[in-house]
């Protein structure tokens, strides 16, 4: 090195310099250097400062819980590498990339770290894991970007007003909670018209055996449908009986749970329908999420719009299926009241028409104390149910109080008062 020579704050040595990669002759020979240039040597602080805080920052990622993403979500997340001006020979940044790498390395620090927060908060207010997107930013390390903190605050801008680039985060009316399905994304959800019941013997035979079921085989809608209800008596002309019921969630009381129910009109056994579907849909200006409890083992990915289809339905045949809902808030008074729309459509084999059974469902806001007896008994079944399968549930509902949710629902019906004195049992064992 030429010990006249001046320094530039632009030259690559002081990267090199900062960072320790200079052989100790090279070292003492650039010291000597930087010591007639105060504007090098603070050149080589500010590199030594952006580099402890990046290496800060990298840590706090590693630390970080990984954001939850959807699969849809998960594709969009975009990544490109940053360049790296090159010297001849070999690889050195100079300060003003290594500054740009920086910016760009520690905003994405920031964007996986903030996303982080926003789940853990979500999770502490129970409303679960939001929906989220992040893009990376096609300019983060095109020159003239500003500064990491003055990104922070971009970035904190950018979420509270969603856009299509940057860190765009779904605004926090549209958060659900896991295992919910936001209705924006899918509004439409489907359900088997037959169920097994096998289930509920094998659940019944462990029970009475004073044995915990293993979550395997127990099938919370084949529980649910091993029961009898009471029907309403179906419409003239159609073959189908509907029932639409709703009410507080005993488990989560600013959650709606909806009772859809189905049965043949007909002589027992005799064919009344094919190609029969039945298709819930959620209205958006009423409901924010929804999960169809229950059908656990059906393949159809717990509900979304595409599952079965062309099924044959018997006179006497019934179908209940239970949905949990989150309403919207903030809900306008005009436009449609209701919740869902109901429709069921099937070919009259007799005469090879297609016919819809269609209903719609208004929320009455009662409480569950004033729900009906069969609705009550469905409920803790339900949670009966999701608890056998470990499926979380808030920690201030136990096992007892599902029973006391059935008998209030019982009746002087023999089977569900069999039920509840093994959920009781139960309750005195697993509490």
């Amino acid at each position: 090195m030429n010990e006249h020579e001046l320094l530039s704050p632009d030259d690559p040595r002081l990267t090199a310099y900062a960072l320790g990669e200079m052989t100790p002759a090279e070292q003492a020979a650039f010291e000597r250097l930087l010591a007639q240039e105060p504007a090098a040597r603070a050149a080589v602080e500010e590199i030594r400062t952006m580099a402890a805080g990046l290496d800060a920052a990298l840590q706090t990622e590693a630390a970080a819980p990984a954001p939850s993403l959807t699969p849809v979500r998960r594709e969009a997340v975009a990544t490109r590498p940053l360049p790296m001006p090159r010297r001849e020979g070999r690889k050195i940044l100079t300060f003003p990339g290594l500054y740009y790498l920086g910016a760009g390395l520690a905003a994405a620090c920031f964007a996986l770290v903030y996303v982080a927060g926003e789940r853990s908060r979500a999770d502490a207010r129970r409303s679960g894991v939001a929906q989220i997107v992040v893009h990376a930013r096609d300019d983060a390390a095109t020159p003239g970007l500003p500064g990491p903190a003055s990104m922070e605050r971009r970035a904190v801008r950018e979420a509270a007003a969603p856009r299509s680039e940057g860190i765009a985060l779904v605004a926090a009316e549209t958060q659900v909670p896991a295992r919910f399905f936001a209705v924006a994304e899918a509004a439409t959800s489907v359900f088997p018209l037959r169920v097994g019941k096998e289930s509920y013997a094998q659940v019944r035979e462990r029970l009475r055996s004073g044995a915990r079921p293993p979550r395997e085989i127990v099938q919370v809608a084949e529980l649910i449908n091993a029961f009898a209800y009471t029907w309403p008596a179906a419409v003239e002309g159609e073959a189908f009986a509907a029932l639409l019921e709703e009410t507080a969630a005993p488990w989560a009381a600013e959650h709606r749970l909806v009772r859809v129910g189905l049965k043949g009109v007909g002589p027992a056994a005799v064919e009344i329908a094919r190609a029969a579907q039945v298709r819930v849909e959620f209205n958006p200006a009423r409901v924010r999420a929804w999960r169809l409890i229950g059908f656990e083992g059906d393949g159809q990915s717990l509900g979304v719009a595409g599952g079965p289809r062309g099924e044959t339905m018997r006179g006497g045949e019934t179908v209940t299926a239970l949905y949990e809902i989150v309403p919207a808030t903030g809900v306008a008074p005009e436009g449609d009241p209701a919740l869902l729309h109901l429709s069921l459509d099937y070919v009259d084999p007799a005469t090879g028409q297609t016919r819809r059974v269609a209903r719609r469902l208004e929320s009455r806001g009662g409480g569950f104390a004033q729900a009906g007896a069969d609705m009550k008994f469905v409920a803790a079944l339900a949670a009966f149910g999701l608890s056998l399968r470990d499926t979380p549930l808030p920690d201030t509902v136990n096992l007892a109080q599902m029973a006391d949710w059935a008998e209030a629902g019982s009746g002087a019906d023999p089977q569900r008062r069999e039920f509840v004195e093994l959920m009781r049992a139960a309750a005195g064992r697993w509490q």
